[in-house]
């Protein structure tokens, strides 16, 4: 048995007496329009709770999947970055690859330059230690005329692909040729 106030005197009564005992008021019945009165707010903060717990559910998901994306997204920009620094690295690879083949490229060809303007400088009648003279380090050594009776060839590499061919008559310079692949 619960004890209320009575909502006309003031004075606790009993929620079953059915009227107070002070001033005949139906307490009886306030108290149980009291009692329906005070459940329905329950069953509101009920609904309320769980309508906050899938509220917040929801906004955790939310969270969550942005996370997600924003770190599938991140994934995805440093795997571009990465395949256009690798790109760059072997666009840049390429190029110094082929300014070294050109630099060894016009270098060959400022040897060839010079050789060739040795090798027109070659006359008939040049002893072999003349035309030694200017075609340089690439010269057979001297032991090549040694095994010269009368005429002899003598082949000059310039390099992989050119060499120069001196004919030799009686240690003198009778032809050249200038020889290229």
């Amino acid at each position: 048995m619960a004890f209320i106030n009575c909502p006309k005197c003031g004075e606790s009564v009993s929620s079953n007496a059915p009227k107070c005992p002070y001033c005949g008021f139906p307490v009886s019945a306030f108290a149980d329009s009291m009692q329906g009165q005070a459940a329905q707010p329950l069953q509101d903060q009920k609904k309320v709770l769980v309508l906050g717990v899938i509220v917040a559910l929801l906004v955790l998901f939310g969270a969550v999947m942005a996370l997600y994306i924003g770190n599938v997204q991140q994934a995805e920009k440093d795997q571009q970055i990465a395949y256009e620094q690798e790109a760059a690295h072997q666009q840049a690879q390429a190029l110094k690859e082929q300014e070294r083949m050109m630099a060894e490229q016009m270098e060959r060809q400022a040897m060839l330059q010079t050789m060739r303007a040795a090798f027109d400088s070659i006359q008939p009648g040049m002893s072999f230690d003349q035309v030694a003279a200017l075609l340089g380090p690439n010269r057979p050594g001297r032991e090549a005329l040694a095994d010269m009776q009368g005429s002899a060839v003598v082949v000059w590499e310039i390099d992989d692909q050119t060499s120069v061919s001196i004919t030799f008559a009686d240690n003198v310079v009778e032809s050249k040729a200038w020889l290229q692949d």
